[in-house]
């Protein structure tokens, strides 16, 4: 089974830091802290590299082709892009 206890926490986990990452940098441009930004952006981060990873899963599992390797350097490339950015 593909869903289990593990996968329920990561859900929970994604939704946390959906909701820090708009706090975050909400209150990061309001206060000018590029900290509490770059923060926000690490989670956002966060999310991109969780969603990449089960992108991947599913992907292979219900069509069998293994396309995790690329979904995994297009977040990283993004990843990259967003810590040059700031």
């Amino acid at each position: 089974m593909i869903f289990s206890a593990g996968s329920t926490s990561a859900g929970t986990d994604v939704l946390g830091r959906v909701i820090a990452r708009g706090r975050n940098i909400k209150l990061g441009t309001a206060i000018k802290s590029a900290t509490i930004k770059a923060t926000g952006a690490e989670s956002r981060n966060d999310v991109i590299s969780t969603a990449a990873v089960l992108i991947g899963v599913l992907v292979e599992k219900f069509t069998g082709l293994q396309i995790d390797g690329w979904v995994g350097a297009l977040a990283a490339a993004y990843i990259i892009y967003s810590g040059i950015e700031l």
